[in-house]
């Protein structure tokens, strides 16, 4: 049985974390929930980049930084910084810190989240064109892992 593609893969958890934070965003919102899953959403976009340009390994990492820059190392264009240095933090600080993000910040984290994951969407090859199904067996440790 030929392995699904592991950048495929990453992206489709990618637009499922997103549906989470848009229903979490919903009234009466809860924005702790949506800027967490905004991050867990550009996080895996992140990866999904990384898997398609040949990362051997996908770090076990939440930090979209070093996450954009194994994306340079790996030959592609890495996005800004500066969404990607605030939606990092919402993986630890949206569930522990006190105070916690409010609405109008939630919106925000949302917005470029979805903005973020329909740019990397785009440097991905469309499934047709990722190849024959030989080409797309995946190695095990780019595959996505239960966090």
């Amino acid at each position: 049985m030929t392995q699904p593609d592991p950048a495929a893969l990453w992206l489709q958890l990618a637009e499922r974390d997103l549906q989470k934070a848009r229903r979490l965003a919903e009234p009466p919102p809860f924005p702790e929930g949506v800027c967490f899953y905004a991050q867990q959403a550009a996080e895996k976009a992140l990866k999904a980049v990384c898997c398609a340009l040949g990362a051997e390994r996908v770090p076990r990492t939440h930090d979209l930084v070093e996450l954009a820059e194994l994306i340079e190392q790996l030959g592609g264009e890495a996005p800004p910084s500066a969404p990607l240095e605030l939606l990092s933090r919402y993986a630890v600080a949206a569930r522990y810190e006190v105070p916690m993000p409010g609405p109008d910040e939630a919106a925000e984290a949302l917005q470029m989240a979805e903005a973020l994951c329909a740019e990397l969407a785009e440097r991905l090859p469309a499934p047709d064109e990722a190849g024959d199904e030989d080409e797309a067996d995946a190695d095990a440790t780019t595959e996505p892992e239960e966090e």
